[in-house]
């Protein structure tokens, strides 16, 4: 499990919970993927929880913005300049709907949502580079944002982080994101799944979070017995078996066991 130490800019270098309860979701998450934790206390009071896997970080916790504001996972990605990114996401059509703002000594964010509406945080990291761990189990290994409108979601991340776009050869409604200019498309940062009439209307635009685990059913039958709910069940494509669930306190979440 080697260490990252740097995270491109344009990339996703973080990911946190927002939840109403963060013993019960240290409880649940701990369970599930064998996560230790290390709260962040300022003046006696928590602010933050890392959540870390043989000593290294794989996300965070935190409270809900806001009383009624529902539980659930945000992604980041990397920047260089987080007051710049912002302003470029309002010129593209999107908002800023907190920050920038200095977290302490490890780095400056914000979140923006794009005009569809799906919320990005942006981190601009200083002592905090990101996550130290990718790509194995327990880790995090995918983002996609599910969105009703794929040609107005692709000018927007274009615009962003100069993100090209390539089709899925395998779902005609799913594409990729590749590093802008990279002719080899063989990077891909993210997926996009293009919502039809197929979908339930009152979905959002919104991005999601894959988890990597070595084994989806059981990961979906110890979610079920830890008191979270399936979602979706175990579903074979080519990158793998994935399956979504729910957690205790209502937080959605992705993971996939893959292929290769």
């Amino acid at each position: 499990m080697p260490e990252m130490t740097k995270h491109e800019f344009g990339t996703f270098n973080w990911l946190d919970l927002s939840t109403t309860d963060i013993e019960g979701a240290k409880a649940f998450y701990g369970a599930m993927f064998g996560w230790e934790f290390e709260p962040q206390v300022v003046e006696g009071e928590l602010v933050y929880t890392i959540c870390t896997l043989n000593g290294l970080q794989v996300c965070g916790m935190g409270g809900t913005m806001g009383e009624e504001d529902p539980p659930g996972w945000n992604v980041y990605t990397c920047v260089e300049d987080v007051d710049a990114m912002s302003n470029r996401a309002m010129e593209l059509g999107g908002k800023i709907e907190t920050g920038p703002m200095d977290i302490f000594d490890s780095g400056r964010m914000s979140f923006i949502s794009d005009p569809q509406g799906a919320m990005l945080g942006l981190w601009q990291p200083r002592e905090h580079l990101g996550v130290q761990v990718m790509f194995e189990p327990g880790t995090f290994m995918w983002a996609e944002i599910m969105t009703w409108d794929a040609e107005g979601t692709n000018a927007f991340y274009k615009g962003l982080h100069g993100w090209d776009t390539v089709a899925d050869y395998n779902n005609p409604n799913y594409t990729l994101y590749v590093p802008g200019g990279d002719t080899s498309r063989s990077v891909y940062l993210a997926g996009q799944l293009a919502m039809d009439e197929n979908f339930d209307k009152s979905i959002p635009t919104y991005w999601g979070v894959y988890l990597q685990v070595s084994n989806t059913a059981e990961t979906l039958r110890r979610c079920v017995e830890l008191g979270g709910e399936q979602v979706m069940p175990a579903t074979e494509i080519a990158q793998g078996i994935f399956a979504v669930m729910k957690d205790p306190q209502g937080a959605y979440f992705n993971v996939i066991q893959p292929s290769h």
